[in-house]
């Protein structure tokens, strides 16, 4: 069987962020109930049609020169740095990087661009 490998290209947006990072409170029931940011971002990957989007935990870590965290039964994980990372391609990663520019100052954003690998059989095109 011969398999024919097309590609396409792609791109990562990953996000870091702490995992205890809350969307503002703009008004009393944000602050009674605050939202969290990665949660927040990624319900907004999905609205936006994102291809995929994925919260990466770590164990330990820092971002941005804060002090470094490490996950711990006692310590919990509510500092620890976070990674929301989208998966889909420039133009539509430039728009959710965009629309949401505000929530994103200060935080770590990068891109990077990836290729994407189909396969396709030989065999499955001649019938």
């Amino acid at each position: 069987m011969n398999i024919k490998i097309s590609t396409d290209k792609l791109g990562s947006l990953r996000i870091f962020i702490k995992a205890n990072d809350m969307l503002p409170a703009t008004s009393f029931w944000y602050k009674l109930f605050p939202i969290n940011l990665s949660r927040y971002l990624i319900k907004q990957a999905k609205l936006s049609g994102i291809r995929a989007a994925n919260i990466l935990t770590t164990q330990a870590g820092y971002c941005n020169g804060s002090a470094i965290q490490t996950w711990g039964v006692e310590t919990g994980s509510y500092k620890l740095t976070l990674c929301v990372e989208l998966v889909d391609t420039l133009e539509k990663l430039e728009d959710f990087f965009r629309n949401h520019q505000t929530l994103l100052k200060n935080k770590l954003v990068l891109f990077r661009e990836l290729e994407r690998w189909q396969s396709e059989s030989q065999d499955d095109k001649t019938t």
